[in-house]
């Protein structure tokens, strides 16, 4: 933009040099409302995230090369972390080795870039500056609450979830859901789908599933029945969190003990959904 310019007021002195005394006043009225109109354009683009260099540490083969390759893999970039208050996640387009963000307003922000191509993780932390003036994109704030005798209940909070064994698993998978997704992720999907798991492991409903081995397979094919798109990008930042967790407690994990840890999982589904 800034070669557009400056080529623009080449032009312009050029041409008043050559012109008549009334063709060099057109010009300079003229001349004057454009970079009017130039200096307004500049001050209402929206901000956007500078394009920062791959981290050394992720292997660069697991990084997609395009937002179109991105979705034929399966494979998406998630912003996780650290979002300025009202954003919401947003996918971070994989170009060549580097990564632009979303627009917004000014500021430095630290982000997680987690990639998935064909079920294999890449993640990467990354420092990222956002210059400019632009309008904030935050969503506006909820509107005045309708009338009637009965008004909707406030969302529920973290401690509004059931503590667990698995330090407080349940309330870490509401908490990354209400930050990273939108009204349109299957939470009651999910949530049916590990208390279902949970019940048949410990042999409470039928069909029984004998081994914790058998319970995970399950678990991943409702996974691919339930998750597409983006819901699928927002629940890989889940299923970090829960893997994480799993692999603390994972020595003595019998059947009783992971019919628990699914059922936590669960609960932080279910009250996401509620």
């Amino acid at each position: 933009m800034q070669t557009v310019v400056t080529l623009f007021v080449a032009w312009i002195i050029g041409d008043s040099l050559r012109a008549t005394d009334s063709r060099r006043n057109q010009i300079s009225r003229s001349s004057i409302v454009l970079l009017v109109c130039i200096a307004l354009a500049f001050a209402t683009t929206p901000a956007i995230a500078q394009q920062i260099n791959t981290p050394d540490e992720v292997d660069p083969h697991r990084l997609i090369r395009s937002e179109a390759s991105c979705e034929q893999a399966g494979g998406f970039a998630w912003i996780v972390r650290r979002l300025p208050d009202g954003f919401r996640p947003d996918l971070v387009r994989i170009d060549g080795g580097k990564a632009a963000i979303w627009t917004g307003p000014p500021g430095t922000y630290e982000i997680d870039l987690i990639c998935q191509v064909d079920g294999a993780l890449a993640q990467a932390h990354a420092r990222v500056v956002i210059r400019g003036t632009g309008p904030d994109p935050s969503p506006p704030g909820p509107g005045p609450m309708p009338p009637g005798p009965n008004p909707p209940e406030p969302d529920p909070s973290p401690d509004d979830v059931p503590a667990d064994e698995f330090g407080n698993l349940g309330r870490r998978v509401f908490s990354l859901l209400k930050a990273n997704a939108s009204e349109t992720f299957p939470a009651g999907e999910l949530a049916a789908l590990y208390q279902s798991t949970a019940d048949r492991l410990t042999g409470t409903t039928t069909p029984i599933i004998p081994t914790v081995s058998a319970a995970r397979v399950v678990l991943k094919e409702g996974h691919d029945e339930i998750l597409e798109g983006e819901s699928s990008a927002v629940w890989m930042t889940c299923r970090i969190e829960i893997e994480k967790v799993w692999d603390e407690h994972q020595r003595d994990m019998d059947r009783t003990k992971a019919a628990r840890f699914i059922a936590a999982v669960g609960t932080g589904l279910q009250a996401f959904a509620d």
